[in-house]
């Protein structure tokens, strides 16, 4: 297995926490997919990333092999990567694939926006994946920072992974609910609705403090490939570990559980992790 560091950030806009023209911070500088995505799209032939920039921005690359990525000057912010100027702690960009997808939703993203105090989704659409709106500004069912969503083909529904807060000793978890639409179906808590799903957490064979922060996932072949953001609270720092479920078919039973990558937090970097294959 080895990393090999992609992206980083080298534009001021990236780098500032206080506004878009302050001088670089190398120390407070950020450019990850954190929050955002990669998809290949076979209208353009080559990748496109979502990621986050700056204090909870959201910037846009291009890549033709998945490794020398370009940051195309745009007009949302007028000469920058910048595709989404409020601030975010948790956005899910998807190349929605499914037929009779019009156009103008071909990307779809659900944002955890601070003027929504973190609590809702805020779903938008987008035809190229650089000009947003919004379509659903608050969802009905409450959530946490870091909420993200995926599709799943086997069952054709939209999961929401909800970041959620359990009692300890099991801390930061998701919660698991599933819709036919994304714009529409965050309906836990309401009236007509029902309590969201706990879905996976940690507990009493993972580390003290172990905290299931993150979970998304994606379709390769036959197979539902998770990535999962765990932090393990240590005496020294806060470890950040990406680990990597494989649930074979639709099933939410898990197949495989495997460590992919252990490293530290606040590096701002994105990282091409390959184990067993070629680059």
């Amino acid at each position: 297995m080895w990393c090999l560091v992609v992206l980083h950030p080298d534009r001021l806009w990236e780098g500032c926490t206080v506004g878009l023209n302050h001088t670089l911070n190398v120390t407070k500088a950020f450019a990850s997919p954190f929050s955002g995505g990669v998809f290949w799209d076979p209208a353009d032939n080559m990748y496109k990333m979502w990621y986050r920039c700056n204090d909870g921005l959201q910037c846009y690359a291009t890549s033709v092999d998945g490794i020398a990525w370009t940051k195309p000057m745009l007009d949302v912010v007028n000469g920058t990567n910048i595709v989404i100027s409020e601030r975010v702690d948790g956005a899910t960009v998807w190349l929605d694939g499914q037929r009779n997808v019009p156009r103008s939703a071909r990307f779809k993203m659900a944002a955890v926006f601070a003027y929504n105090d973190y609590r809702h989704y805020t779903i938008l659409h987008s035809a190229d994946g650089v000009h947003w709106i919004v379509v659903t500004n608050s969802t009905a069912g409450s959530i946490a920072d870091r909420s993200t969503v995926f599709f799943n083909p086997f069952r054709s529904k939209w999961v929401y992974s909800i970041k959620q807060d359990l009692p300890p000793p099991f801390g930061r978890s998701r919660a698991y609910w599933e819709a036919e639409d994304l714009d529409t179906g965050a309906t836990w808590g309401t009236p007509n609705g029902v309590a969201v799903y706990n879905w996976t957490n940690a507990d009493e064979f993972d580390p003290p403090w172990c905290d299931d922060v993150s979970s998304s996932c994606v379709v390769r072949g036959n197979m539902q490939v998770a990535t999962k953001h765990v932090i393990a609270l240590t005496s020294n720092s806060d470890r950040s570990m990406i680990c990597a479920l494989i649930s074979c078919g639709g099933a939410p039973s898990v197949c495989m559980y495997h460590l992919l990558c252990v490293s530290v937090c606040g590096t701002g970097c994105g990282c091409l992790v390959v184990q067993g294959m070629r680059a």
